[in-house]
Parts: structure tokens; C-alpha cells; sequence
């Protein structure tokens, strides 16, 4: 007779995977906003700090879709990252995406490989 005790476990294990993954996704996902949150706050110009302290990570995630969305509540955040006719450009939230955007997908990858 053959053991069928490792194959009961695997079908369980793909029985929850659907659960398993789309949530170690949203940590990578909420976690990633957060270091975006970080950076861009080091890296805003601190005339008087206001604007690197309004710098906001907010997540949000359902069982399929994950979205952290990063920005500062001062508003003219937008003027400093994209400049004026009158004040060049001081990018600070753009440059913190690239960084962060350059390894997250392959943590994305990694948590939905180890929840699986």
C-alpha cells in the first residue's frame, strides 16, 4: 500500500496558498512604501523640516491588490520635487521610488516563493 500522507499535505498546502501569498505580498508591498517614506524624508530639502515631516506612507490591500502610496501632505511638496519658472527642481520622492523600485519586485517574488 502506498503512503499518501505526503501528498494530503501538499493538496492542503495548495489549499491555502491563495491566502498565504497575496498577504506576504501586501507586507512586502506596505513595508516597500515605507522605506520610500524614509528616503524621500532624508533626502527633502529641510529649510524648515515641514516638508520632510508631512512625507506620508499609505497602505492599502484587499486580498488581490496591494498599493502604498507615498507623498507629502505640505502642499507644495510638488513645486520642490518638480521645480518652477522661478526654483529649479530639488527631486527628493523620485530618486527615493528608484531605489526602493530596484529590488522590490524581486521581494515580491521571494515572499510569494516562501509563502508557497
Amino acid at each position: 500500500m502506498t503512503d499518501l500522507s505526503e501528498l494530503h499535505q501538499f493538496v492542503q498546502q495548495l489549499q491555502t496558498v491563495d491566502q498565504r501569498v497575496p498577504r506576504a505580498v501586501r507586507d512586502v508591498v506596505k513595508k516597500g512604501g515605507e522605506k520610500v517614506r524614509d528616503l524621500a524624508r532624508e533626502a527633502a530639502p529641510k529649510k524648515s523640516g515641514d516638508l520632510a515631516k508631512s512625507i506620508e506612507s499609505t497602505f492599502t490591500g484587499n486580498g488581490q491588490l496591494s498599493r502604498a502610496e507615498v507623498g507629502p501632505t505640505e502642499y507644495y511638496g510638488r513645486f520642490v520635487e518638480e521645480g518652477t519658472a522661478k526654483m529649479s527642481a530639488q527631486p527628493y520622492l523620485g530618486p527615493s521610488l528608484d531605489r526602493v523600485a530596484e529590488t522590490i519586485g524581486d521581494e515580491i517574488a521571494d515572499a510569494a516563493a516562501k509563502a508557497f
